[in-house]
């Protein structure tokens, strides 16, 4: 509950020191008026961070219940990260009645970037499709967002490339390559796929037989997406003296994993400043 008591005989209450001797530190309540203000909890991130989590800073910091007053700093050249998609980067998660929530970035917060998609090996596995990138803030609760720095959803890990087939070496087939991973923050990707970064996404997988006399080739596996973007679909493989076709689904490369969300809970923000982000939103 906020102070409810403005003026005491046209005084206002800031120009008050005492009131019968008593400091405003020692009176709770005049005329059943609370006199006390609302418990302000202040957090200052300082160092990376990952996952986020208010309701266990609050839980750390002391807080049980009530309303209360919530200010998150992050401070320039820190992140705010997650190593998985499934979690987002920084949680909010809802407080009680009128609490309120304010956060400053001045760093980054990040969702993680998608693995990317398998190789196929033609005739016995199909490729995979690339992972989707995560979330990098989760909101359940009014906030005021002043972003000065970068927001963004991780990106989305390249397509599995397919395989080929031939009547040669390399047993008859020609592995696809992996998808690479996204960009984000603790990203990664699967078989010949390169791993994502902070800042770019993989790079497009190698091929994985030698023999390239023979005409069959492998599909070389899908970037992986930059901050915020979709992994791009890995390559179809050929068969013996051809090229790609998408008849068969062993041959035919898979698409890349979506795009990661900036903020999940958007309807719950109040953007006084929008900065730089990367990627959609929802809610």
């Amino acid at each position: 509950m906020a102070n409810q008591v403005e003026k005491l005989s046209t005084i206002a209450i800031a120009d008050i020191e005492k009131v019968n001797t008593l400091t405003d530190d020692n009176i709770e309540k005049i005329n059943t008026l609370e006199f006390a203000g609302v418990p302000l909890f202040a957090f200052v991130i300082s160092s990376n961070e990952n996952n986020w989590s208010l309701d266990a800073e609050l839980s750390a910091a002391g807080y049980s219940s009530g309303e209360i007053d919530i200010t998150i700093t992050i401070d320039s050249g820190v992140l705010v990260g997650t190593a998985s998609t499934g979690t987002a980067g920084m949680i909010l998660q809802a407080q009680e009645g009128a609490s309120t929530i304010s956060l400053t970035n001045n760093g980054t917060i990040s969702g993680a970037g998608g693995a990317g998609g398998n190789g196929g090996a033609a005739g016995y596995s199909a490729p995979t499709i690339g992972q989707s990138g995560g979330t990098a803030l989760s909101v359940a609760h009014a906030t005021t967002l002043v972003n000065n720095g970068e927001m963004r959803g991780g990106g989305g890990g390249g397509g599995g490339g397919a395989g080929a087939t031939h009547g040669g070496t390399c047993s008859g087939q020609v592995n696809g390559a992996g998808g690479g991973g996204g960009t984000g923050y603790g990203n990664s990707a699967n078989t010949n796929g390169s791993s994502g970064s902070n800042s770019t996404g993989g790079g497009t997988g190698g091929n994985d037989c030698p023999y390239r006399a023979l005409s069959a080739t492998g599909g070389n596996g899908g970037n992986g997406g930059g901050k915020g973007a979709a992994g791009s679909t890995g390559g179809n493989g050929s068969t013996i003296g051809g090229t790609g076709t998408s008849s068969t689904t062993t041959y035919t490369g898979r698409a890349g994993g979506g795009a990661g969300d900036w903020v999940s809970g958007h309807s719950f923000l109040t953007i006084d400043t929008a900065g730089t982000t990367f990627g959609g939103t929802s809610g």
